[in-house]
């Protein structure tokens, strides 16, 4: 299994993060502000996907996975603590105005749908005080836009974006 060198690992397809070496392995929920290593992290995830060999490669989510407006306003009470200033975010998607410089010009992928995740995200993207933003879901490698860093096979320091030689 690839690591950081300080240790800290994030895996594609759960919320799970490995924090150390000799830390334990935790459970981030919807909507977590923490503090790891003097940085402020927000995380929001989705939930277990429910159709995994079923879905349609790159397809949305199922409304089940899709976190509640009781999720959003507990995410926003918690980012109202830290007077909505941290250090970076992770996310298993992107807000919805990051959606067409994630994709595009991929080839093979069509219009994305929005849905209230995409939208809360954008919410986010215009009050929240952050240094970087970090998300999967779209299987590619890539700095999107000046602090969104999208991952998928590549592995960065949290507060790095890719470099040229991490994308083969």
């Amino acid at each position: 299994m690839r690591k950081n060198l300080d240790g800290t690992e994030l895996w594609h397809g759960g919320l799970t993060q490995r924090l150390s070496d000799t830390s334990p392995i935790r459970r981030l929920t919807r909507g977590e502000v923490f503090e790891l290593g003097g940085s402020t992290i927000f995380t929001m995830g989705g939930a277990t996907s429910v159709d995994k060999e079923y879905r349609i490669p790159y397809s949305s989510w199922w409304p089940q996975e899709l976190p509640g407006e009781r999720n959003f306003e507990e995410a926003r009470a918690k980012l109202d603590s830290v007077g909505w200033k941290v250090d970076y975010v992770i996310t298993h998607t992107c807000s919805t105005r990051m959606l067409s410089p994630t994709l595009y010009p991929a080839p093979g992928w069509n219009y994305p749908a929005v849905d209230r995740l995409t939208a809360f995200f954008d919410e986010l993207e215009d009050r929240l005080d952050y240094k970087r933003w970090y998300y999967g879901h779209f299987h590619r490698d890539a700095n999107p836009a000046e602090r969104h860093t999208v991952l998928y096979d590549c592995i960065v320091r949290l507060g790095d974006e890719l470099q040229p030689w991490d994308v083969a």
